[in-house]
């Protein structure tokens, strides 16, 4: 590490004095660049602190400086880091960074999106999305062909925020945008992993709109989606084409024996957003077929849309739903004045008062040191084993359910959703009960442990609400990622927060509120 500072140092010292009053801010002088080139040389050396919170600050210290130097040791040591708050804070300083060359090349390079770890191409990538500045098309497409598919997933989705920005946001000539065309329509269309393959189908779509080419390709790509049997890429397809897809179209996919919940939910949104009376009373007759009966997660998914729609704060009843209906005048709805509801939707059972809608369940538990705290007079674990004893119990014989108890990672108890039969349930519980787990939390790992089961309609959340482990650290970071995912996936997101300070609700409520969750905290 000392070889490395010296180095830095050398190389600092050799650049031109422009560049380095440029990074100190400050008015040239005869000792300027030596002055600036130990400042940087301390703060790569902060970088080797075993404290995180040093490490994390010289991170931002050195975005601030955003020479390339900085840069590069950012990139090479920040993304990095095994702490998961200085490499977020890493990536998301260098999201913010303007592209520039000399940062391009770097990105490029095997501490960016040629390295050997496939989460830090995976945070190049994202921080891709939202560079300020032009980004050109023939590095997008290289990436493009990244061997791992979460990295091509970041990828993809960085080529839809950029195309949604601008069709300035991607430079490169007719040639070079060709190239990247092509290289989205293999992902949207040949990729194996359906999560790529569906942020490829976003993707192509949003390039072809920004940049005027590759119609065909996206209709193409749209098509074969819409025919697939992944509930994942017909939600994609759908969430790209609600707008020219037929009532017929929409009301397919309603219908779909083997459809699932994302699919479903897509083609729901779909008819929302649509707003008139042919899509209300499509959402009215789905609701009330009793001879293909809705899941609970459904039939309220339908209900909250009959609500935008309306204004009106019906509940469950078709019925009610239909004397609505009758009455509207071809066209778009005008809703009425719009009053507050009631939380009355469907519940199939409860967490320390927290209403679960859903009944393809996944309830993720962190085992975190908060877990075992003193909490009146016995470790806390001793109640949450009560507490979500009586919430498995109460659910449905026809529901689904995982537990999933995480630390440092994932621990679950089945790893699949499994029928919540009195047998199943009580083993469950007893499983729950005799769990010693401890540790950090990682609560993203737990979080996509789940995620990736298209049968999971809720997660329930039990947590102190400070992650402390894994690749994720920051809150709204966390947060904007699951946006991505719930727009895909429409799964409700619910948590109860113990223990936790102001600032851990506040920032958890803001993002559960972003997702249309909702934020139970107890003592």
């Amino acid at each position: 590490m000392v070889k490395r500072s010296l180095l830095i140092l050398s190389v600092l010292i050799a650049q031109p004095p422009e560049l380095l009053q440029a990074a100190s801010g400050s008015p040239a002088r005869p000792s300027a660049p030596l002055e600036v080139a130990q400042d940087l040389g301390k703060l790569a050396e902060g970088l080797d602190s075993t404290k995180p919170r040093v490490r994390h600050g010289a991170v931002d210290a050195l975005a601030d400086v955003g020479t390339p130097e900085a840069w590069s040791l950012i990139l090479e040591r920040g993304l990095s880091d095994p702490n998961s708050r200085v490499a977020d804070s890493a990536q998301l300083r260098l999201g913010a960074a303007p592209v520039s060359p000399e940062l391009l090349g770097l990105l490029e390079s095997r501490s960016g999106l040629g390295s050997r770890r496939a989460m830090c191409r995976v945070r190049v990538a994202q921080a891709l999305g939202g560079m300020p500045g032009e980004v050109p098309a023939r590095l997008l497409e290289r990436a493009l062909k990244d061997k791992e598919p979460e990295v091509r997933c970041a990828l993809a989705a960085a080529v839809e925020q950029r195309s949604d920005s601008g069709a300035d946001s991607i430079s490169g000539g007719a040639a070079d945008m060709k190239r990247l065309l092509k290289a989205l329509d293999r992902v949207a269309t040949r990729d194996r992993d359906p999560r790529t393959r569906s942020a490829g189908l976003l993707a192509l779509v949003a390039f072809s709109e920004a940049q005027g080419i590759g119609e065909e390709e996206a209709q193409g790509a749209t098509t074969d989606a819409l025919a697939s049997d992944d509930p994942l890429l017909v939600s994609a397809a759908v969430h790209t084409a609600a707008e020219r897809l037929s009532a017929a179209d929409l009301e397919g996919i309603l219908w779909a024996k083997r459809g699932g919940h994302a699919s479903f939910m897509a083609a729901v949104t779909a008819l929302e957003g649509r707003a008139d009376r042919e899509s209300a009373q499509l959402l009215i007759r789905r609701l009330g077929d009793e001879q293909a009966p809705l899941r609970p997660a459904a039939a309220w998914g339908i209900v909250r849309a009959l609500r935008e729609i309306s204004g009106l704060s019906i509940a469950g009843s078709a019925k009610r739903w239909q004397q609505w209906a009758d009455g509207l005048a071809a066209g778009k709805v005008t809703p009425v004045e719009r009053r507050p509801t009631t939380d009355d939707g469907p519940t199939t059972t409860a967490l320390y008062g927290l209403k679960i809608r859903g009944d393809r369940v996944a309830f993720l538990v962190d085992m975190s040191g908060s877990m075992w705290v003193d909490h009146q007079g016995a470790p806390r674990k001793e109640a949450v084993d009560a507490e979500l004893a009586r919430a498995l119990r109460a659910l449905p014989p026809t529901a689904r359910f995982d537990l999933v108890p995480y630390s440092k990672q994932p621990a679950p108890w089945r790893g699949e959703l499994v029928d919540a039969t009195p047998k199943n349930v009580e083993r469950a519980v007893k499983a729950f009960r005799g769990c010693g787990l401890k540790g950090v939390g990682d609560l993203w790992g737990a979080l996509e442990s789940v995620l990736v089961d298209p049968e999971v309609d809720t997660v329930v959340i039990l947590t102190d609400g400070a992650p402390s482990g894994g690749d994720r650290w920051n809150i709204e970071l966390m947060g904007r990622l699951l946006g991505d995912e719930k727009r895909l996936r429409h799964v409700d997101l619910q948590m109860v927060l113990f223990g936790s300070s102001k600032g851990l609700k506040r920032r958890w409520i803001e993002v559960l509120d972003g997702l249309g969750g909702s934020v139970l905290s107890i003592d």
